[in-house]
């Protein structure tokens, strides 16, 4: 019972950071920038702990896809756009 809790707090936390980046308005940006990060990562974590199967292995590899994409865009937005 506990396994699938985890699961659909993962599933959750997945279609929230969706919503943060893809529908969020510039003020959720605008407190911080970390908060795709935060929501990723707890999705990643409750992911692990949830059911085992193809189910767990979908939301780990959905989860850790998303947060490697953020972490691509956090780098280009900082650093990749700041020309002498």
């Amino acid at each position: 019972m506990r396994r699938k809790i985890f699961t659909y707090l993962s599933i959750i936390f997945l279609f929230l950071t969706f919503l943060i980046y893809g529908l969020a308005p510039q003020s959720i940006l605008e407190i911080s920038l970390t908060i795709p990060f935060i929501s990723g990562i707890l999705g990643l974590i409750f992911a692990i702990l949830g059911i085992k199967g193809p189910t767990r292995m979908i939301l780990v590899v959905l989860n850790s896809f998303i947060l490697v994409v953020f972490i691509g865009i956090y780098l280009m937005a900082f650093y990749g756009f700041n020309k002498p």
